[in-house]
């Protein structure tokens, strides 16, 4: 059972009434964030984009504007693109980053890897 990783089977079959929710709960938990990914990758195969994220600093506001143009999804490639965005805001003192045309889609999948607050 151990060389399976089937141990935990057998420990709540053994022990229901204490495991069921140390097991219960984070398979649910699981299987909600889990989910989720697995939605927002389909949804993502379905929606190509159109067109490479672009960004720019502007002294006048004193911020980077990452314009999400065309953009459906965040791959590598777009991830790096925001990533060159950050270092760029960072090099002139920190300054805000604006996300210009990005969906809910977009911000949620920046949000999910950790590329925006």
């Amino acid at each position: 059972m151990q060389r399976t990783g089937l141990e935990w089977i057998y420990r709540i079959i053994q022990e229901p009434g204490r495991l069921w929710k140390r097991y219960g709960l984070g398979l649910l938990k699981f299987g909600w964030l889990g989910g989720w990914e697995i939605l927002l990758a389909w949804l993502c195969f379905w929606l190509p984009n159109r067109r490479e994220p672009s960004f720019r600093y502007d002294g006048a506001e004193h911020a980077v504007t990452v314009d999400f143009t065309g953009v459906r999804r965040l791959g590598n490639p777009e991830r790096l693109v925001v990533l060159e965005a950050l270092l760029e805001a960072a090099k002139n003192g920190g300054c805000p980053l604006r996300l210009r045309n990005a969906g809910p889609l977009l911000r949620l999948q920046l949000w999910a890897h950790r590329l925006r607050a």
